[in-house]
């Protein structure tokens, strides 16, 4: 499981180094009387909302880890990893992890893809 829990924003600027970006990060909250908050590291990403560009993959991944962990559901939380490593292999990428030799996509057709995958 790669979540990030507990780090300060630094951490999380180094933590994206390993990643590619913080669009590939997510994390786990524990709270109070047990709740638990997944969601991508960055948060909502509302400064490039609705631009395209953001990269869906952290909220993606924090969804196979609210399947993992909280749902006790761990071959579904397989599935969406093995997904999203199968569309990241293809070479589909979205703006802040684009590279020479990549098909760059929007927010959106990186996560058709990643549901196609499944």
């Amino acid at each position: 499981m790669g979540v990030i829990s507990g780090i300060n924003e630094p951490q999380q600027s180094q933590a994206s180094v390993y990643a590619g970006s913080n669009g590939m990060l997510h994390r786990a909250s524990n709270g109070m009387r047990g709740t638990r908050l997944f969601g991508p590291a960055h948060g909502p990403a509302s400064t490039i909302a609705n631009s395209g560009s953001a990269n869906p993959i952290g909220a993606i991944l924090a969804a196979a880890d609210l399947l993992d962990v909280a749902a006790n559901k761990p071959a579904y939380a397989a599935r969406i990893r093995s997904a999203v490593s199968t569309v990241i292999g293809a070479g589909l990428r979205t703006a802040d992890i684009a590279e020479a030799g990549c098909v760059r996509v929007s927010t959106a057709l990186m996560g058709d893809a990643i549901v196609r995958a499944l």
